[in-house]
């Protein structure tokens, strides 16, 4: 999961005029090794702070994003649903 965490930071940054990974942690998610991704990247002249989650089932990579514009709110009023929500993340099989 590191490895694919990795290359979307490659191409994140191929199109986002500002980018800063902040934190990348190995978690479990429902019993899965996943990968969550926390990053600031101004795309288009908007400011986003952004968690991601990467997962994987059955050669299927499953990534899952809580973002929010930063020039509106502030992230740490949203920072404990965004974790809420990617720590809820359930594939059926």
């Amino acid at each position: 999961m590191q490895e694919i965490a990795d290359e979307q930071v490659l191409d994140i940054r191929m199109y986002a005029s500002r980018f800063d990974l902040i934190r990348t942690e190995s978690v479990l998610v429902n019993g899965r090794e996943s990968v969550i991704q926390e990053f600031e990247l101004n795309l288009g002249g908007v400011n986003t702070h952004s968690l991601v989650l990467f997962m994987n089932l059955i050669n299927t990579t499953w990534i899952t994003t809580c973002a929010i514009d930063t020039t509106v709110s502030k992230y740490a009023d949203y920072a404990p649903t965004f974790r809420s929500i990617l720590g809820s993340i359930r594939i059926m099989e």
